[in-house]
């Protein structure tokens, strides 16, 4: 169980030859597992899903040093679909945001196809979705953890006061 900001959160892994290639987090642990098969089959990706106790924590100390110092992690997106709007979400910094609107004028994505690839994210927070909003300035949803989660690690982010 990874632990944030005072939230419990389940997290598993899909892993592939000892790497990891997604993770879910939720607060109940079957719809982790649930949302995880999504992604799975959302990139098409190979490999078996697990929990394990030694992720969870090298996972909760990756995820703190991201929020809290917007460290920089290299991804190989290359087998995953949609993986330009990944790359777009990489390039927004800590306390900064985009909209759907912009990722879609920019990456050639219909914003369906945005919102869907955003909910599908392999590596929530990492790759950080959470910094994507409304042009009208609304926060929105936050797949799968809801719109007060998005809200706070914004908050703790710098974004909102």
């Amino acid at each position: 169980m990874i632990n944030l900001f005072g939230y419990n959160l389940y997290a598993h892994f899909l892993v592939n030859n000892k790497k990891i290639l997604a993770y879910s987090l939720h607060f109940d642990k079957e719809k982790s597992y649930e949302h995880l098969i999504k992604i799975k089959r959302f990139h098409k990706l190979r490999g078996k899903i697990t929990s394990n106790e030694k992720l969870d924590k090298k996972l909760e100390k990756l995820l703190y040093k991201k929020i809290e110092e917007d460290i920089k992690i290299k991804f190989d997106l290359s087998k995953y679909r949609n993986k330009e709007i990944y790359e777009f979400l990489l390039k927004i910094h800590k306390g900064k945001v985009s909209t759907y609107s912009e990722i879609s004028k920019s990456v050639k994505k219909s914003i369906g196809e945005i919102i869907i690839t955003l909910a599908r994210n392999p590596f929530l927070i990492l790759i950080p979705c959470h910094r994507v909003i409304k042009k009208n300035g609304d926060i929105s949803g936050y797949t799968p953890l809801g719109k007060e989660f998005k809200r706070i690690i914004l908050l703790k982010e710098g974004f909102l006061k």
